[in-house]
């Protein structure tokens, strides 16, 4: 049947639960977890002994076990703990805590949701248990050998909004559930069913992306905006292209790097790059100042807004600009060129010698 009805809420109707569940999953936008930050936390019992307690919150538990099954909403009232149970003699384990739904509609005979512990199996190198249908994995707890008086939070990985691996599989959950809008997620936990259009905001990066239909498309977050500086007078060669070697770092975003003149970005996207020398005073022949950049330390680039200008007698400035697109590991560097004839000094006094470069999409 491929047009299911009643549609719901039509009047004089009855409808089965799975309708109401797809309309979680609309209003969810597909995705399933917890639905705040707090909600559902695992950690160590107030005074640790063997077992965990889980918090208080909401969840959304998306139905695996048929095409149109839909998502279910679970919410646990208060506090709810967790026995685990004592470790083995020779090797250690890993448990899951979970929210999990059975529903006999699917399977069994049970209709309810829980929270419960899934006991690994001991070995040298400890595998994830299987994680049954209708679940979502709140924590992994690793269980030491002859453990058998405390779980400690350094024992417990949370993985409602991220992830964890023991070498074989990855346990990934969708991220926080969203309310109607943005989905809050990790960037390493960006949701993988999408819609052009949806929205994150990323928890441990402060971004903000939209999904294209083929990329996450920056929308803003923290600036990114680096600048470089030299303090000092450096000699450049005659008629060379030579890097100007920036020894001082103002600014630089969380995931860029800086070497020497090479400021390296860490994403994709469209920036304004700028640079400026002050030269020293001289008339003989031209000065050129040039962005050079490239797509990687490995790679040939290209100079941009080369800027010719006359020498002068005495100290003067020159600056260039320009907009680029630079890929993921994209460079940029500022290059000094002249034909005085013999070497000549940039000076780097107050930063008059400087390189920025800022993301703009």
């Amino acid at each position: 049947m491929a047009v299911e009805n009643p549609a719901l809420y039509i009047q004089a109707s009855e409808h089965p639960a799975e309708n109401f569940r797809h309309l979680i999953t609309t209003v969810m936008g597909g995705q399933g977890g917890v639905v705040k930050s707090t909600d559902l936390a695992v950690t160590q019992r107030g005074t640790p002994n063997m077992s965990v307690d889980v918090a208080g919150g909401t969840v959304v538990i998306l139905g695996t076990e048929a095409t149109h099954q839909g998502a279910y909403l679970c919410h646990n009232r208060g506090v709810t703990n967790l026995p685990i149970s004592v470790g083995d003699a020779t090797f250690t384990r890993y448990d899951l805590v979970v929210a999990q739904v059975e529903d006999a509609d699917y399977s069994g005979a049970t209709n309810a949701w829980k929270l419960a512990v899934i006991a690994g199996t001991p070995a040298a190198t400890p595998l994830f248990p299987t994680v049954p249908d209708n679940t979502v994995v709140l924590a992994t707890v690793l269980v030491p050998i002859n453990e058998s008086t405390s779980i400690d939070n350094a024992d417990i990985t949370d993985i409602r909004a991220t992830s964890d691996t023991d070498g074989t599989t990855t346990l990934r959950n969708r991220g926080l559930a969203p309310a109607p809008g943005v989905i809050v997620c990790t960037s390493t936990n960006r949701p993988t069913t999408t819609f052009t259009g949806m929205e994150i905001y990323e928890a441990d990066t402060g971004n903000r992306r939209v999904w294209s239909g083929t990329i996450w498309q920056w929308l803003g977050g923290p600036s990114q905006y680096a600048r470089v500086a030299r303090n000092s007078t450096q000699n450049i060669t005659n008629v060379t292209y030579e890097s100007v070697e920036m020894n001082v770092v103002r600014s630089l975003p969380t995931g860029w790097s800086h070497t020497a003149g090479l400021i390296t970005v860490a994403e994709a996207g469209l920036y304004h790059v700028s640079g400026q020398v002050r030269w020293f005073g001289n008339a003989t022949g031209d000065r050129i100042l040039a962005l050079f950049v490239e797509s990687s330390l490995a790679t040939d680039g290209v100079r941009l807004n080369d800027l010719r200008t006359p020498g002068l007698s005495t100290d003067f400035t020159q600056m260039t600009q320009g907009m680029v697109n630079l890929p993921a590991g994209g460079t940029v560097s500022l290059q000094a060129y002249h034909s005085r004839g013999s070497a000549l000094a940039v000076l780097g006094t107050q930063d008059y010698t400087h390189l920025t470069v800022a993301r703009v999409s």
